[in-house]
């Protein structure tokens, strides 16, 4: 990437969001409406210990045409396990010591592939799940084993590197250093540069300036973004007090040392590292060398989970809360719990489950009718997942999404129409039990509603999903099984995939 001589010759790589919690004061599209409105070309997120802002991050950018770059502002243990809840002292254990009271340092990450983003993901959960002590630590064990695809630097004045410059340990800091090419390779560490007018960053820069020339590390200006506009300081102030319970009137509070946080200009920061400015030409080859993206879909990016033997995760699910609603409520669940339970499980299983407008639904009278056309308070024949019990339900609710994700097609012998749905929508298979519409195969015998000629009973699916000795029809090219007036099951002729955008809906 060039560096021409304009208000977007520069791009801001070390940025706390809201989501960087009771510290970043800059809401996503604030800030990168912001960047688009200054013309710089890309920008990036880099929140503290967590990385669930990154989504919102993404597809806000896309919004405003500016580069997303996704990364994170890690905590890493200081040389321990991140299992080893030990402190640790660089030196005396001073103020210049290692921050968290030994507990861990800081390094910043940035994903330069999706290969990279992945990863940055999976070291963010396991630092919360394997790591936690007073923050999600990272360890050398998660960098060896999951650090490809990132660009990392040397980091703020947290970073082990800076303590131990300012402790006097040159040559540690320069291990340090080497570790981490030997890590994530030579040309993915830089080392980063702060200037917000304070001692801390200043005592060391000409000892941080030498270990980049002895090991020749690119040169990196950040700006430590903790609040999108100048006038917003005051603002975040109040916020660092919410976080240490403290008041604005009480001087002894915890509050930034200098000030600048905020998103300058690219011209305010090239002034300000006028003496080193491969430092601000730098940031335009990092945003240049990061290229991630999103694949949209509903659901695509919820976690699977193992589930207990005889349940699906729905089943699980409903059980989970259940039990959740006894520990609330030991001495009985007041109805408006279990409504209001009710209600949010729905919502939460629903979201999952998509067809597009025209599929039909068979109604409680034996009528068919297109999904978009069925209404709340209308009597629809449904199964339950987890009894396996055909029944007649009340639908209570409609919702309707735009849907831009691949669609399967399911085309059963005998049926008229084909069933598209979203990929986690599932289909009771004879001898499967529930599938998502990608697992189904052509050859599967899929469970399908009928009209019956007489009013409808309860039956238990799970019995007869199992079954062979079916009353079966038998034609050229298909297989019709049928119980009593009703077709309960037809074999799948196709199965294939196609894209909207559909106005799908759930029931």
């Amino acid at each position: 990437m060039s560096a021409p001589a304009s208000s977007g010759n520069f791009v801001h790589l070390h940025n706390h969001t809201e989501y960087s919690m009771l510290d970043g004061a800059a809401r996503i599209e604030d800030m990168i409406s912001t960047a688009h409105d200054l013309g710089m070309p890309a920008i990036a997120t880099t929140d503290h210990g967590f990385i669930f802002g990154a989504y919102e991050f993404w597809k806000t950018a896309q919004k405003y045409d500016v580069k997303p770059i996704i990364g994170l502002e890690a905590y890493l243990t200081p040389g321990t396990h991140r299992t080893d809840k030990t402190r640790v002292k660089y030196g005396d254990g001073g103020r210049d010591d290692v921050s968290g009271g030994g507990a861990y340092t800081h390094m910043t990450m940035l994903a330069r592939n999706n290969n990279g983003m992945h990863n940055l993901f999976r070291m963010a959960s396991l630092a919360s799940m394997e790591g936690y002590y007073f923050k999600p630590r990272m360890d050398k064990e998660l960098l060896e084993t999951y650090g490809q695809g990132m660009i990392v630097t040397t980091g703020c004045p947290s970073g082990e590197i800076q303590t131990r410059l300012r402790l006097g340990q040159y040559r540690e800091a320069v291990q340090h250093a080497s570790d981490l090419r030997d890590i994530f390779g030579h040309e993915n560490v830089y080392c980063e540069l702060m200037d917000h007018g304070i001692q801390i960053e200043r005592q060391v820069r000409q000892d941080l300036l030498k270990l980049a020339r002895e090991l020749d590390l690119p040169l990196l200006a950040t700006n430590d973004l903790h609040y999108t506009k100048q006038e917003d300081a005051k603002a975040h102030s109040a916020l660092l007090c919410v976080q240490s319970g403290s008041t604005m009137q009480d001087p002894n509070r915890f509050q930034f040392g200098g000030d600048g946080y905020y998103l300058k200009t690219a011209e305010e920061m090239r002034h300000l590292w006028r003496e080193l400015p491969e430092a601000c030409d730098n940031t335009l080859v990092v945003a240049e060398r990061c290229d991630i993206s999103f694949t949209e879909g509903e659901g695509r990016y919820m976690p699977k989970f193992p589930c207990p033997e005889g349940h699906d995760e729905t089943s699980w699910f409903l059980a989970e809360v259940e039990t959740g609603l006894h520990r609330r409520f030991p001495e009985g669940v007041p109805d408006y719990a279990r409504k209001q339970a009710a209600y949010e499980s729905n919502v939460i299983i629903d979201k999952g489950y998509c067809f597009t407008p025209e599929t039909p639904v068979l109604m409680a009278d034996g009528a068919w009718k297109p999904i978009q056309d069925v209404r709340a308070g209308e009597d629809v024949t449904s199964v339950d997942m987890s009894s396996y019990r055909g029944r007649v339900a009340r639908v209570e609710e409609v919702l309707t999404r735009e849907v831009s994700e691949e669609l399967y097609v399911v085309r059963p012998h005998g049926q008229p129409w084909p069933i598209r749905a979203t990929a986690e929508h599932p289909f009771l298979v004879a001898r499967r039990g529930w599938v998502e519409a990608r697992d189904v195969r052509p050859g599967d015998e899929v469970m399908l509603p009928q009209p019956p000629r007489d009013p409808y009973q309860p039956f238990d699916l799970r019995s007869l999903m199992q079954e062979r000795g079916w009353q079966t029809e038998e034609r050229p090219g298909q297989r019709v099984a049928r119980l009593g007036s009703g077709r309960l099951r037809a074999l799948v002729r196709t199965r294939e995939t196609c894209r909207g955008p559909w106005n799908g809906r759930q029931n």
